[in-house]
Parts: C-alpha cells; sequence; structure tokens
C-alpha cells in the first residue's frame, strides 16, 4: 500500500488526514514539523506528500520544493487561503476545508499519475 507523508502543524488536522489516509488502507507517516518531515521523508519510501501552506515555524512552500528536490515525489498542498496561487513544484493545490471524497479522490489520481511517471 502506498505511503503519505502528511505534513501540518495543527495537531487536529494532522489527525484526521492520518485517520482518514489509514482508514482507507494508506500508510501514514505524520509530522507537524518540517525537520521531521524531511527525516521521515529520507528514510521511509513516501509515494505522496499532503503539506499544509503555512506552518508554525517554515513556509510550506519552500518545504515542497525541498522534497522535490530530494526525489521527485506527487505533492498535494493544503491552505485556508483562497486567494493562493499554487506554487511551483506543487502538483494540486486545495483549500481547506475540504470534503474527505475530494481529498481521496485527488491523492488516489496524484498516486496513479505519479505511478504511470516511474513505468
Amino acid at each position: 500500500m502506498p505511503t503519505i507523508l502528511c505534513i501540518d502543524d495543527h495537531q487536529p488536522t494532522l489527525q484526521t488526514l492520518s485517520w482518514l489516509f489509514e482508514s482507507h488502507g494508506y500508510t501514514c507517516l505524520s509530522s507537524s514539523s518540517a525537520r521531521t518531515a524531511l527525516q521521515l521523508f529520507r528514510d521511509n519510501p513516501v509515494d505522496l506528500v499532503v503539506l499544509d501552506h503555512t506552518l508554525e515555524t517554515d513556509d510550506g512552500t519552500a518545504l515542497a520544493g525541498t522534497l522535490k528536490n530530494l526525489r521527485s515525489v506527487p505533492i498535494l498542498m493544503l491552505s485556508g487561503r483562497a486567494d493562493l496561487k499554487k506554487p511551483d513544484g506543487v502538483d494540486v493545490l486545495l483549500i481547506k476545508p475540504q470534503e474527505p471524497r475530494v481529498l481521496l479522490g485527488t491523492v488516489l489520481s496524484l498516486l496513479v499519475r505519479g505511478q504511470s511517471k516511474s513505468d
């Protein structure tokens, strides 16, 4: 089963995302900081990253770029800012809150697209 790395500094959101993905059969790693997220990303075969745009002490856009430079992996960014444009290095930007079916559908689409690129 694919592994998703969820990064969000809001603990209830992080727990909800982890529960949602795990309840649909995904392996989920979670982090509330960029530093821990980078270590998890380096140490694990991550297939997809779900990343908050605004982290308490870090910029989600910069972290997305760092992750893409380390390994080509699909990145789904979540943001509460409706005026935000999709940053470079991010595959899909969704505005929070988002319905679970939309999140799951987007994740599946990104995983299928990412797998077809690696074939």
